[in-house]
């Protein structure tokens, strides 16, 4: 769950005072942990023999977030703002993922 948090962290919505102070945007520099963090999840899913459902769900969370991904705005923190409460989502269809990869 690490790496989705981190990657969440990083779209922020003060993108114009990090700019100011000469910060680097770090969802920039932290793109590919959305990535990471649905292999890992599919990882643990296969370690754990989840069923077919969690592999359809893994799916669908991996579009969410490469949906979230290409949205990412940093000139628009309030849409950045909607993009981070939207994990929320995410979270969500991980609990439902794992229930269904039980059966």
């Amino acid at each position: 769950m690490s790496c989705r948090s981190a990657r969440s962290d990083t779209v922020n919505v003060d993108v114009k005072d990090d700019t100011r102070l000469g910060l680097k945007p770090t969802a920039i520099l932290f793109g590919l942990f959305y990535a990471l963090t649905v292999a890992l999840w599919s990882l643990g899913g296969w370690l754990s023999c989840m069923s077919l459902p969690y592999a359809a769900g893994m799916a669908v969370i991996a579009a969410h977030l490469a949906w979230q991904a290409r949205r990412i705005d940093l000139q628009r923190p309030e849409l950045n703002f909607r993009l981070f409460l939207s994990n929320i989502l995410t979270g969500v269809l991980l609990a439902c993922t794992a229930f269904a990869g039980t059966w």
